[in-house]
């Protein structure tokens, strides 16, 4: 085809034309088929009279990256056992050392150093001997990201950054290409020019500071480009404007680094280069034959935080232009103008029926990528390890609900999560998959910081169990102790963040209320057990990407 059609992204090649393998057909990890006893209610009822780690809740488990002590790390997991509860994510964030001016030294303390996975292998040996498991952040902090990468590798993250000049009828443009209206981020070097094209605006600029381009005036200027220099007469009348677009590494890093030396940049998500880099960098740091060893016995799930992709340009990856074509049937660069961005806004527009659709499309393709390159490769990956795969897979224009079908473990927050519709779509993605779980990050408030009650807590979980949720993991754990942090222990967001007070509670043993915990506890791990039970069915479902 020669244009841009209507995107049906769940009939066309998305839940509905996903193989059985895709939707996960193939044995799933242990923690990935941990689930409450459903063939008798004799069964059933002995359960929840003693309910076990399975349906139990879990933490976040907040680490100073490797400075932590493998005597105490199995001292935590004892505690944790103790209070009723059943897993803990291992997590490597850190704002809080940040905004308190603590340092600690990643080129020997940071993450996936030796201190750092001999952590690793007393959390994981102590929750085997107590029957808990362990799920392991893909990476410090959030998004994706690696050392050993520049932003100028393919395996980097990656933007479409544009230049833009206008160039009024009557005159002449002679000079360089347009440079890049946003400037890259120290550590990208390398750029590639994809483009240079011309097009005739209308008007002016709405109230979005939107200009509306006439499409059948483009002219693709890329042939007559010469050493970096163009020279180039409007052909009519009228406003023109001359855009180039050029590929570069984002060179994003994860929240709150550095966390590693050398440090981490975020990875391609929509490649296959981003995918393995994670996977080499595992093999190479983290999988030692003790670690391969107990993630087969306690082991849970391979965790990813949400996609937060951050650009001042367009989000991208280096075959776009290519799998565009293969993906969407037709060739994206003649609607270049109307999906490039700045600062995540729309700049140029068509009609609005080919505008709509080329956008559309183009997210479609994006979401397409991001499964079949990151999602479904590293859960083959972490399935191999015996892990399941858990992801908040949300934050771009993406198919919610498609990703949360394939995952093992689909996760939501209740902190960015505004209504029980958001939870809705990812629940029915898991129950169209014939899937359990639903987890949530859970109980995590801004500016309550060492200021959440239970009561509060419960609150807000009761009520995403309403919209499918039925796995807690509490926003989180502290880690007993670093040098130059008091009270109640080492949080990521506690006490201060972003100079105010902190968001999220500090639970732990050196709280008061932690006395009460095993009624808590036991609360949410018998009615995880009722909402894991049975088979979900609905009278009606309405088909919806994303919250």
């Amino acid at each position: 085809m020669s244009g841009p059609r209507p995107s049906f992204a769940l009939t066309r090649r998305g839940l509905f034309g996903l193989s059985a393998a895709a939707v996960g057909a193939a044995v799933l990890p242990r923690a990935a088929q941990a689930a409450p006893s459903t063939g008798t209610g004799r069964a059933l009822l002995h359960d929840f009279a003693t309910p076990g780690p399975a349906t139990a809740a879990g933490f976040r488990w907040w680490w100073p990256h490797g400075l932590v002590d493998p005597v105490e790390i199995a001292r935590e997991v004892d505690q944790v056992a103790d209070a009723g509860f059943g897993s803990l994510e291992i997590t490597d964030v850190t704002h809080s050392l940040s905004a308190r001016k603590i340092a600690v030294d990643v080129r020997t303390h940071g993450w996936g150093t030796a201190p750092w996975v001999a952590g690793v292998e007393a959390a994981l040996r102590r929750a085997s001997e107590r029957g808990l498991t362990v799920d392991i952040a893909v990476g410090p902090s959030w998004p994706a990201a690696v050392p050993g990468i520049t932003p100028d590798d393919d395996a980097a993250c990656t933007e479409l950054a544009h230049g833009r000049v206008s160039v009024p009828s009557g005159t002449t443009y002679d000079g360089v290409v347009p440079e890049p209206v946003v400037a890259p981020h120290a550590g990208s070097n390398r750029r590639t020019l994809v483009a240079v094209q011309a097009g005739r605006t209308t008007g002016v600029p709405d109230r979005n500071g939107i200009l509306t381009m006439v499409q059948e005036s483009l002219v693709d200027l890329t042939d007559s480009v010469t050493d970096g220099r163009l020279t180039w007469t409007p052909p009519t009348d009228g406003d023109w404007v001359l855009l180039s677009y050029w590929r570069r590494g984002s060179a994003q890093e994860p929240e709150a680094g550095p966390h590693t030396d050398p440090r981490s940049y975020v990875v391609d998500h929509f490649s296959a280069a981003g995918s393995q880099a994670v996977i080499d960098v595992w093999e190479d740091l983290v999988l030692t034959p003790t670690v391969r060893e107990l993630l087969r016995t306690a082991g849970g799930n391979l965790f990813e935080d949400s996609l937060e992709i951050e650009t001042g340009a367009t989000i991208w990856t280096p075959r776009m232009l290519e799998e565009f074509r293969a993906r969407a049937g037709y060739d994206l660069v003649p609607y270049l103008p109307v999906v490039i961005e700045q600062k995540e806004k729309y700049l140029f527009v068509y009609d609005a029926v080919t505008t709509t659709r080329v956008r559309d499309d183009f997210n479609q393709v994006l979401s397409d990528l991001y499964r079949d390159h990151h999602l479904l490769a590293l859960q083959r990956w972490a399935r191999g390890l015996g892990l399941g795969l858990r992801v908040q897979p949300y934050g771009l224009e993406t198919d919610t609900l498609e990703h949360s079908a394939l995952v093992d473990v689909p996760e939501t927050e209740s902190l960015g999560f505004k209504n029980l519709d958001d939870y809705r779509v990812m629940s029915g993605g898991r129950d169209m998959a014939g899937k359990t779980v639903l987890s949530c990050e859970a109980a995590c408030y801004n500016g309550a910081a060492y200021s959440t009650t239970w009561d509060r807590a419960l609150q807000t979980i009761n009520s995403v169990y309403a919209g499918g949720v039925n796995k807690a993991m509490l926003h989180g754990f502290a880690y007993a102790d670093v040098p130059g942090v008091t009270w109640p222990g080492f949080a990521a967001f506690s006490p201060y963040y972003n100079g105010a007070v902190g968001f999220g509670e500090a639970w732990g043993p050196r709280t008061p209320t932690w006395q009460h915990v095993p009624d808590v506890s036991g609360y949410l791990a018998r009615t995880q057990l009722v909402l894991q039970s049975g088979t979900p069915r609905y009278d009606i479902v309405f088909l919806r990407q994303k919250g």
